[in-house]
């Protein structure tokens, strides 16, 4: 499989300097962008997500250690080596402080930059290699506890695989209860790019109204009788992350509306708050209700229903799949044995035959 090319974003406010390094960049097989001042480069870096960045100190409208701490704040792993003019080793040394990877004076030695670049190169391949493999194992796990021997449950597995190839912000799961909906929303985090940071389960049919707004949203001092001191919320505290809203047909119409703003803005505003918060998570609604239905009858809002509904599972109920119902309860007799040092060997053919036979 052919690799993809390293990316490298050069900045420079010296057109034919950063032309020239663009050049031999290209000419050395990797893609190369540009950018003229700080503002272009920072502009630039969020929407291309360079692997490597060449840096000029001196620009036309930022210094470039501040450009140099606001990528690391995104993301302290990005390469960065500055570009000084001759004598400047005062910046060279504060940007070597605030975390450059290597510094170059000018004019530049192009045959020590491609050996750095290269060396680069190899470094971002292999923690690439690793991260993929690590990946590939945390997903097999994740996905251990879901039998799969049917058909339908192998279709839905296939299609979470190529989900987990984007970072979805937003998958609706429908389902009869006990089909396992939480299980699989714990496993698609579990196996994406999410999975380090926090996996939230919020309630939304057995907390009162007051208290699934407080869980999700979070509350100010003071917002209401007993805010003694403020909360943070699930948005809040899973940002990065992933919140599970559980049975989100049974939301009432008024936090349906909250809900959506969120969708919509990836922002939320805390219970007597004054200012919006900006959150990035993954929001997995799971529900055992029809919510067309629920659309027609008025009892949930279609605006939400749409924004929801852009990656749907329906896990069928387990009389639609019989194929898994031997191999279920084999994994749950192997899981018991485990947790309470039994040694079930299996079912008996009677035992089978009335689990083949039962109304799931």
């Amino acid at each position: 499989m052919r690799r993809p090319k390293i990316k490298v974003l050069v900045v420079d406010d010296e057109k034919l300097l950063r032309w020239s390094i663009v050049q031999k960049i290209r000419e050395w097989g990797f893609t190369a962008f540009e950018a003229q001042n700080g503002k272009e480069a920072l502009a630039v870096y969020t929407s291309r997500i360079p692997d490597v960045i060449l840096l000029d100190l001196k620009l036309p409208d930022m210094h470039g250690l501040e450009v140099l701490k606001a990528i690391h704040a995104e993301d302290p792993e990005t390469p960065i080596i500055v570009i000084t003019a001759f004598g400047g080793v005062e910046d060279a040394v504060e940007a070597m402080k605030a975390g450059a990877h290597d510094f170059f004076s000018k004019p530049i030695d192009f045959t020590k930059l491609r050996i750095t670049l290269e060396h680069l190169r190899d470094n971002i391949r292999l923690k690439r290699k690793i991260l993929e493999f690590e990946r590939s194992e945390v997903e097999e796990r994740s996905f251990e506890q879901i039998v799969a021997e049917s058909q339908q449950m192998r279709e839905i597995l296939r299609n979470i695989k190529k989900i987990l190839e984007v970072d979805t912000p937003t998958i609706l799961i429908t389902g009869e209860s006990g089909t396992g909906k939480d299980l699989l929303a714990r496993a698609i985090h579990q196996a994406s790019d999410r999975a380090p940071m926090p996996f939230l389960i919020v309630d939304c049919a057995s907390l009162p109204d007051s208290l699934v707004e407080s869980e999700l949203f979070g509350y100010e001092r003071g917002a209401f009788t007993d805010a003694r001191s403020s909360k943070k919320g699930a948005f809040l505290l899973a940002d990065g992350g992933t919140v599970v809203l559980d049975e989100i047909g049974d939301m009432k119409p008024d936090l349906q509306a909250k809900l959506l703003r969120v969708l919509e803005e990836r922002s939320f505003r805390p219970l007597g708050g004054t200012a919006d918060i900006k959150v990035n998570v993954c929001i997995i609604a799971t529900t055992n209700r029809d919510l067309e239905a629920a659309v027609q009858a008025g009892e949930f809002r279609s605006d939400l229903y749409y924004r929801l509904n852009v990656v749907r599972i329906h896990i069928p109920p387990l009389r639609e799949r019989p194929e898994d119902i031997l191999p279920l309860a084999h994994h749950f007799i192997n899981r018991f044995n485990r947790q309470f040092r039994r040694h079930v060997q299996g079912l008996t053919t009677a035992a089978e035959r009335a689990l083949l036979h039962h109304d799931w």
